[in-house]
């Protein structure tokens, strides 16, 4: 529970900002932006009170909302007006707060937004990672071997993917351009996937994005897109400021709108809170790379029912994904020996048995499982058909880029009723 005087300030302050809302001009830049933002942090008075830390982030994140807004609104008033220099050194908030200014600057001019408890957290360290991040920045840093996407290279740190190869045993070139192949096979079928012609991807949400350039790249390349990307805090923290800082640094307006959020796919309040300000009337993409594989059987099933619930509430929905059952995992062993051990060797950072727990035998056992909730698979994309648009230094022949990605596919699921 909350401490009576800190529930107080919480609930003074969410007061307080839906006055400075309701202030704003219709014809604001960033007015749409701000009241969706409060509809994530606000409380009222008839709210249960919240646990200590979460009141604590989002009184935090309030006030520094509130001083963004109060400064973007004198600026739009006044273009010429500077603030006064202090005699006295700025609070710790206000310091806190000035930080990441350019967040109504990206949402006025770049189409680009970060959710406030991203940006301000004190319950959170920045620079912490789930089990799972270690995969994100190996295949970050992997992409970066791939020069056909020319717009990845600030999202391969060289520091964090190639160190952790290095410290797994995995500098062997030709090895690595082999899991480049996979990976960036991979990216490109479920860009097709999603850009499927019988499916107009408008609205598009991919859920534990890793440190995937797709939603930045979606946004510059396709007009009146919307592409929210999300994953656990804990990276999404990391993330949004490597998106953010590519924006400013390539100096391309973004011709779509670009959010970052924290989401937790297996909580479905969490994960329908990412998705709650997308027309459930038009269409919508939900796209999953590379997350199916750490789950075990009873979150599987948690999963599965939550995208079910997700594909009901969006009737032109798709769920794009990229399914790999135990035989693909096995054609992989087999394709190629470093492969094989390089590709167990990340698999030991997650700290999950993903081979032995993975639910699906087969690409029939991936078609039980949706029937099961009422899902269906509407096209399938072959990872094989992008193995030739690569372009990797690394002498690997097309008879190997094709035996590495065997024969996995991108899947395209609808709800049953929609098939």
């Amino acid at each position: 529970m909350t401490l009576p005087n800190l529930h107080e300030q919480v609930l003074k302050t969410s007061q307080q900002a839906r006055q400075v809302a309701a202030r704003l001009k219709a014809d604001d830049p960033v007015r749409d932006w701000y009241r969706l933002e409060l509809q994530k942090l606000t409380v009222n008075a008839d709210d249960p009170e919240l646990p200590l830390d979460e009141a604590n982030a989002r009184l935090g994140a309030l006030k520094q909302l509130l001083y963004l807004i109060r400064d973007h609104s004198i600026k739009l008033q006044n273009p010429d007006y500077q603030a006064p220099v202090k005699q006295f050194p700025d609070s710790f908030l206000t310091v806190q707060a000035r930080a990441p200014s350019n967040v109504l600057n990206s949402a006025r001019e770049l189409g680009f937004t970060i959710e406030p408890t991203l940006l301000h957290d004190p319950a959170m360290e920045n620079e912490s990672f789930d089990p799972v991040s270690p995969t994100a920045k190996v295949v970050a840093w992997l992409r970066g071997l791939d020069k056909s996407l020319q717009i990845t290279a600030a999202f391969s740190p060289e520091t964090d993917g190639e160190t952790l190869l290095q410290n797994l045993g995995i500098t062997d070139p030709e090895t690595q351009a082999l899991m480049s192949v996979l990976f960036q096979s991979r990216y490109h079928a479920m860009n097709a996937a999603i850009s499927g012609q019988e499916h107009d991807a408008k609205q598009i949400i991919e859920f534990a994005s890793g440190i995937s350039p797709r939603g930045y790249q979606w946004s510059r390349m396709s007009p009146g897109t919307i592409y929210v990307e999300s994953d656990l805090p804990q990276l999404m923290i990391h993330k949004a400021k490597l998106v953010r800082n590519a924006y400013l640094a390539d100096g391309t307006r973004a011709r779509g709108v670009h959010h970052c959020c924290a989401a937790d796919v297996l909580d479905r309040q969490s994960l329908f809170a990412a998705i709650e300000n997308l027309d459930t009337g038009s269409p919508f993409t939900l796209a999953t790379e590379g997350l199916l594989l750490y789950f075990s059987e009873a979150e599987m099933e948690q999963f599965f029912a939550n995208i079910q619930a997700v594909l009901e509430k969006f009737p032109h929905a798709v769920w794009v994904t990229d399914f790999v059952s135990k035989s693909n995992l096995q054609d992989l062993f087999d394709s190629d020996p470093g492969v094989a051990k390089s590709v167990k060797a990340v698999f030991s950072q997650v700290q999950r048995s993903v081979v032995p727990s993975n639910p699906f035998d087969s690409d029939e056992c991936i078609n039980q499982w949706l029937d099961r909730f009422g899902l269906v698979a509407a096209a399938k994309v072959d990872l094989r058909d992008a193995t030739s648009i690569l372009e990797i230094e690394a002498d690997v022949t097309a008879e190997q880029r094709q035996q590495v990605v065997g024969n996995r596919k991108i899947w395209r699921v609808v709800s049953g009723g929609a098939s």
